[in-house]
């Protein structure tokens, strides 16, 4: 009893002290524009204590950070961070608790992830999501077009509209990917942590063991058969649902053929600095991309790494 006792006292103090950093590092990031990139990596600590000692004690660092930042920068920030954090981090502590396989880790913290930026970006903030990155897209493309015309390459036209048009249709699938990266990324520093710190004593999985379910390929298809047939459905903009649905699952396939690969240069003792070289030619690389979400097929398919 007395062992418990201490254990939730330590718990609670490690709550206050992480909701204490988390608030310092937010705050710092507020003012300091290039540091909030790495504010998507938030999750993490709470995580760590989830599943280093309760869900309870993460939901409870959570609240007070978001009190700190309320008191800080404005009740705006506080309920900003709340909806943000609480979902993946409750999610994804429960099921790395669990010990569930990765890919369904990601998968629901993917889930968590997206439904609360799309849910704070929307009503909390009052931003328009497609009108600001419309605009956003449309500065960039302009811009580009000024660079081709002063180096008179006349002949190269940008259809403008065009452009936007296909990439507010994506708009969904961006945010979608975006919150698997974040997923992915806070997955598997939270596990180095815990590894760090003695409290997983299971090997971590490594990202060039990373598999989809062996289902994916044959759940992909009909997703993408029943995207089509929406087509036939009055009020449904068919073609954004179905480039959505392609652009989401060239993505995963993508993930899986990245992984296959590292996985055998990993076999073939490359240097990890080399591994991470490749790696990112790979991901730069359009055409590399294509071809590596299609390796990634013929992986679930016929499991390549056997």
């Amino acid at each position: 009893m007395k062992q418990q006792k201490e254990c939730s006292k330590r718990a609670l103090i490690e709550a206050a002290l992480i909701a204490g950093i988390v608030s310092v590092f937010v705050l710092v990031g507020a003012f300091v524009p290039f540091l909030s990139a790495f504010l998507v990596l938030l999750p993490v600590p709470f995580i760590f204590l989830g599943v280093r000692y309760r869900i309870r004690y993460s939901f409870l660092s959570i609240v007070l950070a978001s009190l700190l930042q309320g008191i800080l920068l404005g009740p705006v920030y506080a309920v900003f961070m709340l909806i943000l954090l609480l979902p993946i981090t409750v999610a994804m502590g429960i099921y790395i608790k669990k010990d569930k396989e990765p890919v369904v880790v990601v998968a629901i913290g993917t889930m968590a992830s997206a439904v609360s930026t799309i849910f704070v970006l929307q009503m909390i903030g009052g931003v328009d999501i497609t009108t600001n990155l419309t605009e956003v897209m449309k500065e960039v493309l302009i811009h580009q077009q000024q660079m081709l015309l002063s180096m008179n390459l006349s002949a190269i036209e940008i259809e403008t509209d065009k452009m936007i048009s296909y990439f507010v249709m994506m708009i969904p699938a961006i945010l979608i990917i975006q919150a698997m990266v974040f997923a992915f990324a806070n997955y598997y520093l939270c596990l180095t942590c815990l590894k760090r710190f003695g409290i997983k004593k299971k090997p971590i999985y490594e990202f060039s063991n990373f598999k989809l379910p062996k289902n994916i390929v044959f759940g992909s298809f009909i997703i993408f058969v029943l995207s089509f047939l929406t087509r036939y459905v009055e009020g449904l903009y068919h073609e954004a649902l179905i480039m959505n649905v392609v652009v989401i699952f060239v993505f995963v396939f993508f993930m899986q053929g990245i992984a296959l690969i590292n996985y055998y240069m990993k076999k073939a003792k490359l240097n990890k600095t080399a591994r991470i070289f490749l790696t990112l030619v790979i991901i730069l690389i359009a055409p590399i991309m294509t071809l590596t979400s299609f390796i990634g097929v013929l992986d679930s398919i016929f499991s390549l790494r056997k």
